[in-house]
């Protein structure tokens, strides 16, 4: 994907910033933008405590379907299901992540 970002400051003190980026059904660009695009806004300062929410999707849990492939544009791709490890892990990591 292609993305590029413009920040301009007027001689008057207005501050703008532009995010140019590739859309697509598939493509997570702007997402990943949006968090640096907050930072800009808020200038680094957050009120309250960072808080990260991950969560399984309850089709994983449930159904063992092929793994979506974008450039095939069909569920190609080898089987896969939820395990009881995969919660494990993604609750160690979501605790880790909002720890810091």
């Amino acid at each position: 994907g292609v993305a590029a970002a413009v920040e301009t400051s007027a001689s008057f003190g207005l501050e703008t910033l532009h995010l140019f980026y590739e859309t697509s059904e598939w493509y997570h660009g702007p997402m990943a933008m949006l968090g640096a695009a907050t930072n800009w806004l808020v200038r680094g300062m957050y009120v309250g405590e960072r808080r990260i929410f991950l969560s399984a999707q309850i089709d994983d849990w449930f159904l063992s379907t092929e793994e979506w492939e974008p450039w095939t544009q069909g569920n190609t791709g080898p089987a896969m299901r939820a395990t009881r490890d995969d919660a494990n892990k993604l609750a160690a990591y979501a605790a880790d992540l909002s720890s810091r």
